[in-house]
């Protein structure tokens, strides 16, 4: 009887060791994943993929009247390491950093989570048709990417959007994703190049 007694205990030792070393090893990988989740996740709502230090220059484009541009673009690395930006006014003129930054910021910031389709024929209702601001981004590596603002929503704190708007002549897009993006675009994307200059980083923060 002692015998069995032990030999039945042993067993119950090692089907629990068994599943002990199961249960951790499940843990340790599903921790990975949920980790790597956690970080990926905000990435993949924004309207953008891309991280501001990629960014080589950002074109401001109003249809007026009367109709502007301004074109802010990256130079070289100061002696501190940090990015040095210029505007042509006519010729070219350094702009505040911290400036750029906080545009970038608003942009790249950016959410997909509310996006929602309209037929191409309703985009004058958005102010999207034409649009009456265009940011185009060009990255160190030749890509561009576009952003057209149009009016603000019911709410007053988004404005209608298009994000890589879909344009083609021949064949017209039946409808288009439209976004809503931070208001604070609006005030920014009025600056003029003398602007860009005499920036008030805290009027834009409240804003």
């Amino acid at each position: 009887m002692v015998l069995k007694l032990k030999r039945g205990t042993w067993l119950l030792w090692a089907v629990a060791l068994t599943l002990g070393l199961g249960v951790v090893a499940w843990e340790m990988s599903r921790t990975p994943e949920e980790g790597t989740t956690t970080v990926q996740s905000p990435s993949v709502n924004r309207h953008f993929d891309f991280t501001a230090d990629l960014v080589q220059s950002i074109t401001i484009t109003k249809s007026g009247p009367p109709p502007t541009s301004v074109k802010l673009y990256r130079q070289a690395k100061a002696s501190d390491g940090e990015s040095v930006w210029l505007t042509d006014n006519p010729g070219p003129v350094a702009v505040s950093g911290p400036a750029v930054d906080f545009l970038l910021s608003v942009v790249l910031g950016s959410q997909n989570d509310r996006d929602f389709a309209v037929p191409t024929a309703e985009l004058t209702d958005y102010g999207l048709n034409p649009a009456g601001t265009e940011l185009t981004i060009q990255l160190v590596n030749g890509k561009t990417y576009r952003l057209q603002l149009g009016n603000a929503d019911f709410a007053g704190n988004s404005l209608y959007a298009l994000v890589n708007p879909v344009e083609n002549a021949d064949i017209p897009a039946e409808s288009q994703q439209v976004s809503l993006v931070p208001r604070s675009l609006e005030e920014l994307t009025r600056r003029s190049p003398a602007d860009w200059q005499q920036v008030d980083l805290e009027s834009d923060a409240e804003n």
